[in-house]
């Protein structure tokens, strides 16, 4: 049984000790009806204020992190920026070092070249008397 139909059962005893007990106005009565209805309409009412401002610190704390994603997105696309950079760079450097390489190895065997020639000149002979052939070959 709900307390409601439990309180209205009569008791069984003696209750010759129990305070009087005023009628329940607030049933019976109209004007008492209408104060309970306005107190739950204001209370309603708070508390839709509370939900709109709950709703407002929502909504600013989404655009702050909105901003702060944009602020995120901007960084990254800065730094990827930066390092294609980079990688260009480490590319050009790298091309430049090999043909660096390849220039020093073009100088050396000149350079051996010319060692040779000038070997190559040092066992020549020349005979005064016999004409010199074109091609270095006296046969």
């Amino acid at each position: 049984m709900c307390p409601t139909c439990k309180s209205k059962v009569p008791r069984a005893g003696d209750n010759s000790n129990t305070p009087v007990k005023c009628q329940d106005v607030g049933d019976n009565n109209p004007v008492y009806k209408d104060i309970d209805i306005g107190l739950e309409i204001r209370m309603l009412r708070n508390e839709l204020s509370e939900m709109r401002n709950e709703l407002k610190d929502i909504r600013d704390n989404f655009a702050m992190l909105r901003d702060t994603m944009l602020v995120c997105n901007k960084n990254l696309e800065e730094i990827d920026t930066r390092v294609t950079k980079l990688e260009n760079r480490m590319e050009e450097r790298e091309h430049k070092c090999k043909s660096m390489e390849l220039e020093n190895t073009i100088a050396e065997l000149r350079i051996q070249l010319s060692e040779r020639d000038q070997d190559l000149l040092a066992n020549d002979l020349e005979i005064p008397g016999l004409p010199e052939q074109k091609g270095g070959s006296s046969h």
